[in-house]
């Protein structure tokens, strides 16, 4: 099962949290962590991301104002990952389809644009979660 730990580096009022879990394919299995650092300081993502083989970043799909800060994300992902770092932009809250305030449209010509993977999420009820690593897993050539 996931393995979940909880830090807080000096300075912090707010943790970041990390998971880690074990995925089998017919072909390999791999270890994932995941990072969940919205409000961890820069210089420390920068130093998670050097490591990173994938970078995930998630947007809430019934907040409007949630694409404005994706580029900025994307740049300092590009300034602080290696070049070869696959980046899939997940989409969260799938199961929230009258809610939601981001068209496909405006995500489909993001990913264009972007050359990012994306994928839709469901936290409450499990939709896409795995699909969202294998994918991931795949896209690595594991």
């Amino acid at each position: 099962g996931p393995a979940d730990r909880r830090r807080v580096w000096p300075g912090r009022r707010r943790a970041y949290r990390h998971v880690h879990r074990y995925l089998h394919t017919r072909d390999c299995k791999a270890k994932i962590q995941v990072w969940d650092c919205i409000s961890t300081a820069s210089h420390i993502m920068s130093s998670i991301y050097k490591g990173a083989d994938a970078v995930i970043v998630a947007i809430d799909t019934t907040n409007s104002q949630a694409l404005r800060s994706i580029e900025e994300w994307m740049e300092e992902i590009s300034k602080s990952s290696p070049q070869q770092v696959k980046i899939y932009l997940v989409g969260t809250k799938s199961d929230l389809t009258e809610s939601r305030a981001i068209t496909e449209e405006q995500i489909r010509g993001l990913v264009e644009e972007m050359r990012i993977g994306y994928i839709e999420v469901s936290s409450k009820n499990g939709h896409n979660v795995d699909n969202l690593f294998y994918r991931i897993i795949l896209k690595l050539n594991y």
